[in-house]
Order: C-alpha cells, then sequence, then structure tokens
C-alpha cells in the first residue's frame, strides 16, 4: 500500500477499546489493529482501507480461549462500523486460516458485505483457497514474488516462488475476479553479503512482471523495495561474521531508493562495502526498473 499522500486516524471504538482492555489486562497491551486511510489516492481502486494488523492475536495464537476470539471478532465489527464506506485491509503477512477463520471471521466478512483484501503466501495459497476468500467478499490479494530470477530466489532461500508457480496462481486470481497488489525485492544478497543481483536479474523481473500482466490478472501496483538489513537477521549475523561493520543505531540512507517501499534507510547493498561504480550502476538500473528517478 503506498504511503505518499495519505493521512492515517485511529478508528478504535470506546466499547471495544474497554472490551479488549479487560481480555489483555491493560490498554497498553492492546494490539496494534487498526488505522482508517483516509485519502482517496490508494492504489486498491481509490477505495479507503482499514488496515488490521495482528489478526493471530485476536483470533488465534496468544488468544486461546474463546471468549477472546469472540472479543476480536466484535472488535473487528465495531471498527467496521465506525468506518463504514472503508474496505477492510489485514496486514498479517499471512492471513490465517483453521477452525476460528472459517467459523468465525469468513462468515463475519461475509455479512458485513464489504469489500477487504489480505496478504497470502503464493506457495502455500490453493486454488481451493482463492475460491474461499473470494466467495467471503476478499476483492483484494498482497503478497511477495521478490524476483523473477532463479538465482536469486534460491539465494534468498525462496525457491519455490518460480515463475510456473507464480503465473499459475495469478491465473487463479483472474478466474476469481480479484486484484492483486505484488511485492518485488531488489538488491537480494547471500547471508555472506554476495550481491546475487544484476542487469540479467532484473531483466528477468521485468520479464516475469509482463508475464505477469499477460495473464490479465487486475494488478492493482508492484510494490519494489531494496533488501535491508535487519538486527538478528540471517544476514545480518552473516555480514558481522565476515566483518561488515554494522552499527544500527547510526544507519546509513541511500537517497536513490527514497521513492521504494523500503530501501533509503539501512544498510543494503549500496551501503555496505565494496561501495563501487559498478553498485551505484545497478543502483540506477533498479530505480529505472521500477520507474524512479535515479539521484545520488
Amino acid at each position: 500500500m503506498q504511503r505518499q499522500g495519505l493521512h492515517w486516524v485511529e478508528v478504535v471504538p470506546r466499547a471495544a477499546a474497554e472490551s479488549l482492555s479487560g481480555a489483555f489486562g491493560s490498554a497498553r497491551e492492546l494490539p496494534p489493529v487498526q488505522r482508517l486511510l483516509c485519502a482517496g489516492d490508494d492504489p486498491t481502486h481509490g477505495l479507503a482501507w482499514l488496515r488490521l494488523r495482528a489478526l493471530h492475536v485476536l483470533l488465534g495464537g496468544e488468544l486461546r480461549r474463546k471468549s477472546r476470539s469472540r472479543l476480536g471478532l466484535r472488535l473487528i465489527e465495531e471498527l467496521a462500523s465506525a468506518a463504514p464506506s472503508a474496505a477492510l485491509y489485514f496486514q498479517d503477512s499471512i492471513f490465517p486460516g483453521g477452525h476460528r477463520i472459517r467459523e468465525g471471521l469468513l462468515p463475519l466478512l461475509r455479512r458485513l458485505g464489504r469489500e477487504w483484501g489480505c496478504q497470502v503466501y503464493l506457495p502455500m495459497l490453493t486454488e481451493r483457497r482463492v475460491a474461499e476468500l473470494a466467495d467471503h467478499g476478499c476483492t483484494y490479494l498482497y503478497t511477495g514474488i521478490e524476483s523473477g530470477a532463479s538465482t536469486v530466489l534460491d539465494g534468498i532461500r525462496k525457491p519455490g516462488l518460480d515463475r510456473q508457480l507464480v503465473l499459475e496462481r495469478a491465473g487463479w486470481v483472474v478466474d476469481r475476479g480479484l486484484a492483486i497488489g505484488l511485492s518485488l525485492m531488489f538488491g537480494a544478497m547471500t547471508t555472506e553479503g554476495e550481491l546475487l543481483e544484476t542487469s540479467s536479474t532484473l531483466a528477468e523481473t521485468r520479464d516475469l512482471a509482463t508475464a505477469i500482466l499477460d495473464t490479465g490478472v487486475d494488478v492493482a501496483g508492484f510494490y519494489p523495495n531494496v533488501q535491508t538489513v535487519l538486527p538478528g537477521t540471517p544476514l545480518a549475523k552473516g555480514l558481522q561474521r565476515s566483518g561488515a561493520p554494522l552499527d544500527f543505531y547510526r544507519m546509513p540512507r541511500a537517497p536513490i531508493f527514497r521513492g521504494l517501499e523500503d530501501g533509503e534507510i539501512g544498510y543494503n547493498f549500496l551501503s555496505l562495502r565494496p561501495i563501487s561504480s559498478n553498485r551505484q550502476r545497478l543502483a540506477r538500473q533498479i530505480t529505472e526498473t521500477a520507474g524512479l528517478q535515479a539521484t545520488f
């Protein structure tokens, strides 16, 4: 979801907040489950989206008791009522399944009669699951395809996310008339810091994007980012073992990536040594692939 020009407003109804306060022990423990998108320039057809997070906390995971699960459903219903013109967007990295979702949340969403969307992981997505989501009112799916190059996917340990699978899933989405948002990750590195991205892998990603569009799927947007080193991850640990001086309290900036979803702030292939003209050239090619103006 694009952030530029958007205005976010908290919309937790007081009754719902009080109910969850009792369930979680204090208001401080409430999960961050709501933000209301008020601007009309969102890529998903100009809809306002009520973004819900921590669904696994509301309906499963930490909330084992049925009473708390009911509170989670009630909160979602009250949030929807507080923003009657907004579609609903579930921001968990993978929209959960299971009994509580099928017997509780999905019927609620169908009863609300509102457009809604969620995030999915394509290797785990089945044709039956796409149909189930669509039958309960889902109109938008967001997922990461990362790269069109098998060398990159192998290097970041996502070999199952290959071209054939992506295009197959796109076909299922077409058949059900859903829109889709696709995240792309440029500048991928191995856990030892070896740069995997090249001019050739960028070309493969462009080819994949074209092939996806050729399926006829309604692409709400391609969302490009650059792989950024996060503390405690295998990439961070591998770089530290190789002697890379990582200081997460004073992270570098890469202004050339300012227009991407992620990439301007933090360690990435451009801010890690060796900094070379070849890497600067690749950065320009990435921004060109993403449709941005490259400026150092």
